[in-house]
């Protein structure tokens, strides 16, 4: 369910897109998208909860203890009101004084960005609140729901498309309005799915004082965590913008939107496989634990290698068939940040394994020295007169770094071989991208670019990749059990 909505939503997403990028124009998104990521600076907050929600209630679903999971989500509520409460205060100070002082946005523009921003600190307050219910959703592994769901909600974005080519009235403010409204409809939505099917997502006034202590000792270091990665991310957007203006900002928004699309069906794999990986740690389990985090890291680089290497080879068409005119620099800024992406996700549930561990301070606080590194290398390489790009490239160089750092630390304090993680895992993923990508790039250069070129190759590229992976990505089990499972439905059928 969960493969059948993001393929839906992928499809329209990349259908309205373009549209909307002609509809605002390439100034106007570039200035819903730097003022979007003021917003999500204060994000932080909210996303070291949400992963410390999500330990604490499968870590109770793999006790059974309803009572305990009815604790978690009532603490936990209680203390996502306060942080959006927090956020509503820095969002009107901090962010406010950003927005219309400290980010180059045209003057003529300033009124429609702060409504913008009004939009998006309101709607962050509600997805903030939201988060509990979300947590409890995936303890359940309710998959199907997020599926009907989210298709529903891409449906919807069909209807602001309509409706932002029909109504005639300030287009960037339209635009935000209408996914506010969206927004809160389907969080309302859920709120009510959960009420009614969840036992424990009924509000009980929490009196757990150690609960509460336990929950944000936790979550201390996933904000501290957070932070780093918040400057990591929307820090570089804002640099962006005061070297190069909001331009440069909308190819940025380009590459991000075409590597969410791609890289949302690594994330649902992840969403499936964490609580497992939780569940197996709790239960100490420790045999299937390391089978399963091997797994899920390899597999959720060889779906996103699948899905990425169409667009890796021919970028610049994609985006000039999707937009007609893309903004400078989004083809190179596009395929710097999915081959980031494939850097970082190997290294997915490793985070995930750290946090079932508790063992937070120090995989954090390993990591954090060296990742701190990130915006002021960026600042000075731009401040010397290097292109836009050099941002991308030291992310990546800092992210390549910060994955053995992490496989280092997570093989101190669990059973996770390092050199074994290595060898099986990223040696054995990254000879797949090479062996796989070479001869696609090699024969796209012996065609004209053409649609039929681009269905073809695209064709020929997932044959090509899933071939690899089957012959050369998996072991002999994995590819005994993936012809058992094809042979299982072929016969029902």
């Amino acid at each position: 369910m969960l493969y059948a909505r993001q393929l839906f939503s992928l499809v329209v997403s990349l259908f309205t897109a373009g549209i909307v990028l002609r509809e605002l124009g390439v100034e106007d998104y570039g200035v819903y998208n730097v003022v979007g990521g003021v917003v999500a600076l204060f994000g932080f907050l909210q996303s070291s909860m949400a992963t410390g929600t999500q330990r604490f209630m499968n870590v109770e679903m793999g006790r059974g203890n309803l009572d305990g999971m009815q604790k978690v989500f009532s603490t936990s509520l209680t203390i996502h009101i306060a942080i959006a409460v927090v956020i509503f205060i820095l969002a009107q100070t901090l962010g406010l004084w950003l927005v219309n002082y400290g980010l180059v946005i045209p003057h003529e523009r300033m009124f429609a960005a702060n409504v913008v921003y009004q939009f998006s600190v309101i709607g962050a307050m509600l997805t903030i609140t939201q988060t509990p219910y979300s947590a409890a959703i995936i303890a359940h592994e309710k998959m199907g729901v997020y599926g009907y769901l989210g298709i529903a909600q891409t449906l919807m974005g069909l209807i602001i498309l309509y409706l932002l080519v029909k109504i005639r009235m300030d287009k960037l403010i339209l635009y935000s309005m209408l996914v506010f409204a969206v927004g809160t409809i389907f969080v309302v939505l859920y709120r009510i799915y959960c009420v009614r099917k969840f036992a424990e997502c009924r509000f009980r006034k929490p009196d757990d004082r150690a609960l509460y202590r336990e929950m944000l000792g936790f979550s201390g270091w996933n904000l501290f965590g957070g932070l780093v990665s918040v400057a990591n991310n929307q820090g570089q957007n804002v640099l962006l913008n005061l070297f190069f203006g909001t331009v440069i900002n909308a190819a940025r928004g380009v590459a991000v939107s075409l590597n969410n699309a791609v890289q949302q069906f690594v994330s649902n794999f992840m969403v499936a496989t964490n609580p497992q990986i939780t569940k197996c740690y709790v239960a100490q389990d420790y045999s299937a634990l390391i089978t399963l985090v091997f797994r899920s890291a390899k597999f959720s680089f060889f779906l996103l290698l699948i899905l990425a290497s169409p667009v890796l080879i021919q970028t610049q068409y994609i985006l000039e068939l999707w937009l007609k005119t893309p903004p400078e620099f989004a083809s190179i800024f596009a395929q710097l940040t999915i081959i980031n992406t494939l850097i970082v996700c190997v290294s997915s549930p490793l985070m995930t394994v750290a946090q079932a561990s508790g063992k937070l301070k120090r995989y954090i606080g390993g990591l954090v020295p060296l990742t701190l590194l990130n915006l002021p290398l960026s600042y000075l390489f731009l401040k010397l007169g290097y292109s836009p790009m050099v941002v991308y490239v030291i992310n990546i160089t800092i992210d390549f770094i910060a994955y053995f750092r992490r496989l280092y630390l997570v093989s101190t304090f669990t059973p996770i071989s390092f050199w074994g993680f290595t060898k099986s895992v990223f040696v054995r993923c990254w000879l797949i991208f090479v062996v796989a990508l070479l001869p696609q790039f090699l024969l796209i250069r012996l065609f004209e670019q053409s649609v039929l070129l681009l269905v073809t190759s695209s064709l020929a590229s997932v044959a090509i990749s899933c071939s690899v992976i089957f012959a050369l990505g998996m072991t002999r089990d994995e590819r005994i059990f993936i012809m058992n499972a094809v042979m299982s439905k072929m016969k029902r059928r």
